[in-house]
Formats: C-alpha cells, structure tokens, sequence
C-alpha cells in the first residue's frame, strides 16, 4: 500500500505596516476551492493544516492586498499586508453603483454603518441630526411609533412639491425607517446635480443610498449586540400648585368685595385637609411615567466560501412610553412598540464569471397605545385646574365636571387601548455576468425586486363610569357625589385593514472600468422601470435610462458627464420624459509632481465644481392635472311654479394644464477636500439651486376671466443656496486605541422668487415673495405693555398704541407728526 502523506500544520502571525494585528485575516491553500480556511483571531495568529511544502497560502483582507506564500521548510510565518489603495478607493458608493473614491467630483459623503446606532430610537432619520454635512433633521414628537425626523439634504427648495430626499436600500426605493442600523453596510448621500442627476424626475431634493451587508470570504462570523437604555422628557413645564393658583386668580380679580376662593378653601387645600374635597393636582404628572424604556439586540452571522457568501441579520427593537396607566385595570393601555427585522444576503458564483444575488428582508412591527390622542391628553392636562377634582376619588369612583368634561388620567388611563400591526416583505434577484471575454472591464447586472407592505389595526375601547364633583361628606364620612355617566363594562372590538401597497422594480445595468497607462474609464449605462400600487386609481409608475461617463488622466484630473432620460406617469402623453444632463470636473493638486514633497503632510488636495440639472415629479396638488374636470353635482336648478322640481348640474371643475412638468432644479456645487498626514480631512462646499417650474394655484387671475376656480400651473420659483463644512480626524494610535473627532456645519437659506402676488403686495408684510419658505409674516406685535405706558387714571399715555390691528403704523404716524 501507498504511504499516505500527512499533512503539515503551520501557523504565523498577520499584521500591517505599523506591526498592528489583524483580526479576521482570510488564509486557506491556494487553488483548493473546497478548503474553508481560516481567519485569523483578534491578535492576528492564525493556524492551518496544509498538504505539503509545495503548498502554496492566500493571505487575504478587505483593503489590503493579497499575498501568496509558498510553505517550503517554514511552518511558522510573519505576514506583513500592504494597504490596496485601490480596493480602497472603489468602495465609494455612487448612483447606480460604485467608484474610486479618488475619482468622485461629485459632492458625495459617507457615513460608517456603526456611528448609526448612536440612538436608541426606531427611526433610523433621528441619527442623521449632526453626522452628514448638508443634512438637516428636525425629530418632531417623542412618542413611540411618530418619533421619526423629517429630514432635508441642503434645506428646503419648493413650497409645493415634495421636499424629502430619495431613499434606496440595495438600489430600491424604501423607507429609511424600517430597516434597522445593524443592516447596514454602507451610508451614502449625493448632494449634488453630478452625483444625483441619473435618477432625473426623482434626483431634485438629493439622494440617500444605503446598501445592506454581504457575506465574505471566511469561516463564520458571529456578532450579538445587546443594548438598553432609559430616556426621560428633555423638558416638561412646570405649574404652580392648587392653592397658589386660586391665590393668584384672587390677586388679580378687580372687584376685591367678591372673591372666587375663600381663605378658606385655600388653607384647606394647601395643608392637604382633605384631598378629596380640596385636591391640588399637577396633571401632567399624573398621566405621565418619569422615565421611558428601550431595548435593542442584533445578532449577525457571515462567512462563506469561493464559490457561496451570506450574511443574516436577526433584530430586536422594543419600546415603552411614558404615558400612565391604571394597573388596577386586567389590561394594558400604555404605550409599547415593538419591532423585529429579518435580512439574509446570498451570494453565489455560479460560474467563474456569473454571480448570482439573493436579498430577503422585512419586519413586523406591534405599537399599542391608548385609544385617547397623545396630543389631546396634554392638551387637557394644560387646561384643566389643579383643584377642579382629583384624578380619581378615596372611594374608587371617577369625577369629571360635567356631562361631556374630561378629565385627563382617566382619558389616558380607562378608555381602553389601539394596537397597530405593520409588516413588510422585502427582495431582491439580481445576476451579474463578467463580460471580460468581450473586453476587460465589461459586466452587466438584471435586477428584479418586489416588496409588499401592509397594516391592520384593531380597538379595544370602553367608556368609564364617572361621578359628579363631591360637595362634601355624608355623617358616615361617605363622599356625597352621585353617577353622572354609565360607561361600559366591557372592552369592545374592532379592526380594520388596509390596502398596503406593493413595489415592482426591473433594471438592467452595463458598466465599464478599465485603466490604459495614465487613462481611466468608469462608463454606466441603465434602464429601469417600476410600479408602486398603493390602491390608488391607477398605480405610480415610472421608466427611464441614465449615464455616466467618468474620465481620469493620471490620477490627476477627473471630467464626468451623467444624464437621466426618464418620465413619470403623472403627465400628459408626450410630456412625460425629461432629459436631465450634469457635468463636473476635478483637480487633485496633491498628485501634481511638484506636490510630491508635501504628501507626508499634505496627503489629499482637491478641487471640484459641478453644475447640473435635475427634476422632481412628486409636485403637490392633484394627480393628472393635465385632465380638466367636472363638478357633477355643482348646485340645483329649480323649475316650476313654486320651485317644486330641482335638478344638480353640472360645471367645469378645475381646469387641466395642457403644458404640466415637473419641478426643474439647475444645481450648482464648488468644494474642496484638504488632507493631513493622512489622519485630519476637511472638506467644504459652496452650493447654489434654482427650483423652477413649482406646482401653485394662480392667485392674481381676474374674476373676468370666468374661472370658477384659479386654475394652477408651473409658476412658482424658489432659490436656495448655502454652505457646508465636515472636519474629520482619525488616529489609530495602537493596537487597543483609536482616536476619532467628527465636526460638521451646514447653513442654508432659501428666498421666494416668484409666489405670483400682486405687485403691491410684494416687499410688504403681507408678501411672502423674497421671504424664506415657512416664514411667520404679517403684522408684528412690538412689545408688552408695561406700567410706564399708563397714566394715573390707568389710561394709556399720549403716543402709546392700542391693540388694533395696523398699531405698529400708528405709533409711526403720531411720531411723525410730533415731528
């Protein structure tokens, strides 16, 4: 028999240029595709059983570049990875794919997957506030399940059309909010006409691109992260008690021979005599907890092989409110969120050219609340007196003032509960075939995707019995107070369900790269289509192709074109494709031969404008506004004698727009990025945008001409135009310490050029036209009055203004006469 031949075991050590470890270093036998490997552990050792000395090992990492070693006598090794700036630079991501980052012009920011999960809220927008430049959040309310953040890139250009910028996870149009941080591979936001001009009719308020994880080569990997946290209002007002306020109501009442609140009844209340009778109640205390609860936990497995990688995500978000509840009660109406994310990314080659990519995602998500409104129960809570009632008398029973009163706790607390069940399935399919066999460089990519959302909800109220206010105590003590209204005695049962909708998405893909000597060619070129369904009378849908052309010239000097062709089935037939061209170029004086001294200090300088063109379809007012329409039921004719027979009619609704677009944005961006010593970067940009073409309804067509309405049209235009700043530093000072400082800046204003108001109009306080959007005008109340307004008599003095309407003009016209 053969002797068999026994395998040799060899170990070693993997670090970088700084002789820091590397962690999670791929090593295996070259040219075994059946052979897992192994990974190196968090001190860079590694062990491996190969066949024989003529064994040869790949040594491979993400960013650095791949050593081949042959065993031979060795079975211990010393590895030292060089950095890939290459395989550095192509992991910017851009529209519709990815470039090298030295050759992006365009004004594009990333953000590092982790620094998302700073927050310990749901909504993914509320940890965009302070992390990008040129991104401006604003988290409205804190309440679990409406917490998330309208957020803006570059401020707000339209007062009519949307305003929110385009959301793509995986290349698809998607909410920011569902998909948790854990998911997350890389963060991209184009901000400019250059970097968002290909997605035309959708590319005018900017462009957020988010891909999920992918597996990689290697032996599993697994993550859990397990985080809980307690959060408390940032501020809640502060009111003064029972016995104070009737103090104060007494002060200020003027005829002092008839007070409201005896002495009496305000020593009672304020020494706590009888709380029954004589209450001090802070009712925002009542139906609010101190302190709100969340928990989050991930766990993530990737790994895979030559031929096969996966990455799963398993998530967990659970919240609680701080709304009270009556724990007496054999159910639970106080506010819980609670959310599960699931995610699988399978990667297969198929052949060695043919690679085929599977996404399955979603969530189900539960919110239960109490069926009374958040907002209408601090309402109450601001309105009603400490010493009304109490929340709930000694003896059990619930006061309200009168018949159709409120009272605040038990509102929040006894009118049973609504729950909220959302869920969403969401997919890819998509092959990519290596075309080198034509011509190196050349790949083409189908995608298809479908994603299905829905919601149902079910009610469970109920109504309290409430009592009368207590006058006073029977000789039994009893509280003497009677039944004003009969509640239930059961919860009731209702649900409902809704249409959800559903995304359908095809696009086809042809890219390009090749480098020739000093010359490098990154070329796309796409078509894509979709549908979104949502129930409406006709599904959204749109169609399109798009470019781009990127060329660089010894890693010096970058020019690039992209355009989008693409429409939208909102208008009319033969106005429904736009062309939406943008060119920029750039100039990387740090690779300039006489910088060649500077660039241990000076490792990055560039300078890069763009000017472009793109648009926005989502336009506000009604759909297919090129349709005129009728009012059929438009007012009665009355015939006979005594007007006995009637008859609606009909009459010409709003009238339809021959020549209805989309909003037109021409986009301008100048910047420069600075880098030192390969640890500090800053980078600024000056921006510029001119929105044409805004959705209004005319405001200064005359009667005569006989509309019954003012018809609308694309008139409106707004400029917007600011600056933004991001100072980043990074320092890996050794194996255990990383030093990192991110700082970012961002202002911008917008004017009003056209809002089609009378010239009359314009410039004055009734104007809006050259004012900022949203901003408060009118007349302006200048001041309170004060003591020294007033005479002896009480009366004002000469040249003090009343409170009518126009007194700012008053107090200007007997100033000027005085004069």
């Amino acid at each position: 028999m053969p002797e068999q031949v026994k395998e040799i075991r060899i170990s070693g050590t993997v670090i970088d240029k700084n002789r820091n470890p590397l962690p999670g270093v791929n090593v295996r036998v070259a040219g075994e595709r059946t052979s897992s490997g192994v990974i190196t552990d968090l001190d860079g050792h590694f062990y491996l059983n190969v066949p024989d000395k003529n064994s040869v090992i790949d040594v491979s990492y993400i960013g650095f570049k791949t050593q081949q070693l042959k065993v031979g006598s060795k079975i211990n090794f010393d590895i030292i990875l060089e950095e890939d700036v290459e395989a550095l630079d192509e992991v910017v991501v851009t529209g519709y794919g990815s470039q090298k980052k030295l050759s992006v012009i365009g004004s594009i920011e990333t953000l590092q997957p982790k620094k998302l999960q700073v927050g310990s809220t749901r909504s993914l927008s509320n940890n965009l506030a302070g992390q990008i430049a040129g991104v401006i959040a604003v988290q409205r309310s804190g309440e679990p399940g409406y917490d998330s953040s309208n957020f803006w890139i570059r401020g707000i250009a339209s007062f009519s059309g949307g305003q929110t910028p385009l959301v793509l996870v995986d290349g698809i149009e998607r909410d920011l909010n569902h998909i948790d941080p854990a998911e997350i591979e890389s963060f991209s936001v184009l901000k400019d006409a250059s970097a968002s001009a290909m997605y035309g009719v959708r590319g005018a308020n900017g462009v957020i691109i988010i891909n999920t994880k992918r597996g990689k080569i290697g032996a599993p990997s697994v993550n859990i992260r397990v985080e809980h946290s307690i959060a408390e209002p940032t501020k809640l007002p502060e009111f003064i008690g029972a016995a104070d306020h009737m103090t104060l109501i007494n002060e200020i009442t003027k005829d002092r021979t008839r007070l409201p609140y005896s002495q009496e009844q305000i020593d009672r209340t304020r020494n706590g005599y009888d709380p029954d009778l004589y209450p001090s109640v802070n009712w925002l205390d009542d139906i609010t907890k101190d302190y709100a609860y969340s928990t989050r936990a991930n766990l993530t497995v990737s790994g895979g092989s030559d031929f096969l990688r996966y990455s799963l995500v398993g998530s967990y978000f659970g919240e609680k409110g701080i709304m009270e509840t009556d724990k007496t009660l054999p159910y639970d109406t106080g506010t819980k969120l609670t959310r599960y994310n699931m995610r699988a990314n399978v990667d297969l080659d198929v052949t060695k050219t043919t690679v085929l990519r599977l996404n399955v995602g979603g969530f189900l998500q539960t919110h239960r609340k109490q069926s009374f409104s958040t907002d209408d129960a601090f309402n109450r809570a601001f309105m009603t007196s400490p010493f009304v009632h109490p929340a709930r008398y000694s003896d059990g029973t619930i006061p309200i003032m009168y018949l159709t009163g409120v009272n605040p706790w038990a509102a929040v607390t006894q009118r049973g509960y609504d729950m909220v069940t959302a869920s969403q399935i969401q997919s890819l399919f998509a092959i990519e075939q290596n075309l080198k066999m034509i011509t190196p460089g050349l790949k083409a990519k189908v995608t298809f995707s479908f994603d299905r959302w829905n919601q149902s909800s079910i009610t469970r109220a109920k109504e309290a019995t409430y009592h009368s206010i207590a006058t006073g105590r029977d000789i039994e003590g009893n509280l003497i107070h009677s039944v004003l209204k009969y509640g239930d005695e059961s919860l009731g049962h209702g649900n409902k369900g809704e249409y959800g909708n559903s995304r359908v998405y095809f696009e086809g893909t042809l890219t390009y790269a090749r480098t020739f000597g000093k010359h490098d060619l990154d070329a796309l070129f796409l078509y894509n289509q979709q549908s979104f369904d949502n129930g409406s009378v006709q599904p959204y849908r749109k169609q399109g192709i798009a470019g781009r052309l990127s060329y660089t010239f010894d890693s010096r000097y970058v020019a690039e074109v992209n355009f989008g062709y693409n429409g939208s089935e909102n208008f009319a037939k033969g106005k429904r494709f736009g062309f939406f061209p943008s060119v920029a170029v750039g100039w990387l004086l740090s690779e300039e031969p006489f910088m060649e001294s500077t660039r241990n200090t000076l490792s990055k300088l560039k300078l890069r404008g763009s000017v472009g063109k793109v648009g926005n379809d989502d336009i506000g007012g009604r759909r297919f506004a090129y349709m005129t329409t009728l009012n059929t039921n438009a007012g009665k004719y009355n015939w006979g004698d005594t007007g006995q027979i009637g008859r609606t009619g009909i009459s010409e609704g709003e009238v339809g727009i021959d020549n209805l677009t989309w909003e037109t944005a021409l986009k301008m961006n100048i910047g420069f990025e600075l880098g030192l010593w390969n640890e500090l970067e800053l980078q600024v940009d000056l921006f510029r945008e001119k929105r044409t073409d805004i959705f209004m309804q005319r405001k200064i067509i005359p009667s005569q001409t006989g509309f019954l309405t003012n018809p609308w049209a694309n008139f409106g235009a707004v400029t917007n135009r600011g600056t933004e700043v991001s100072l980043n530093y990074n320092k890996q000072i050794n194996k255990d310490w990383f030093v990192g400082f991110r700082s970012t800046f961002t202002y911008a204003i917008n004017r009003v050029d056209e809002y089609d108001e009378p010239e009359t109009v314009k410039g004055t306080y009734k104007g809006l036209t050259g004012r900022s959007l949203n901003t408060l005008y009118g007349l302006q109340a200048e001041r309170l009055f004060t003591e020294d307004d007033f005479d002896a008599s009480g009366n004002l003095k000469f040249g003090i203004p009343t409170q009518d309407v126009g007194a700012r003009q008053c107090v200007r016209e007997i100033s000027s006469m005085s004069t």
